[in-house]
């Protein structure tokens, strides 16, 4: 989980750091997130990628689709669509002294839940690589013996 903080803030100050030339290009949107707001979604964004990122041995196409899943049930317990949610984010990136502010404030809310979750994987520890049982690349085709020694008792 502190690896990802530390991703996070990277990710962040990256965003806010090559706007500058971007900014003041995206127009408040009608209905623009509160920053408050805004630091609750994607707090619950980042928990959701935590979630999905311990599981180990998930193909990438599940992955996908779980993070997909776990973003619409985000914003349907924010009571919020998904063109209002983006509408504000670009808003935001344009304009690097709030979106600072609320990078900030996610990373307060991630650190105080983070007792919590220590706790809850404690409880239920995340899959290890050596858990997960190994899968041959290919599968057999099927006109060819799984065993050498099925193929000799049809002689």
């Amino acid at each position: 989980m502190k690896r990802n903080l530390i991703f996070l803030v990277l990710i962040f100050g990256l965003f806010s750091g090559c706007n500058e030339a971007r900014e003041n290009t995206v127009s408040k949107p009608d209905g623009l997130l509160s920053e408050q707001k805004m630091v609750e979604i994607l707090a619950d964004f980042q928990l959701s990628e935590a979630v999905v990122n311990q599981k180990a041995g998930l193909r990438q196409d599940i992955r996908a689709k779980q993070k997909q899943v776990y973003a619409e049930a985000i914003l349907k317990k924010h009571n919020l669509n998904p063109q209002l949610f983006w509408d504000s984010y670009n808003y935001y990136i344009t304009q690097p002294e709030q979106l600072d502010t609320i990078y900030a404030q996610t990373l307060k809310v991630l650190e105080a839940k983070l007792p919590a979750a220590k706790e809850a994987m404690q409880k239920n520890p995340p899959i290890e690589p050596r858990d997960v049982p190994n899968v041959p690349a290919t599968l057999p085709k099927a006109d060819m013996p799984v065993h050498q020694e099925q193929s000799n008792k049809k002689k």
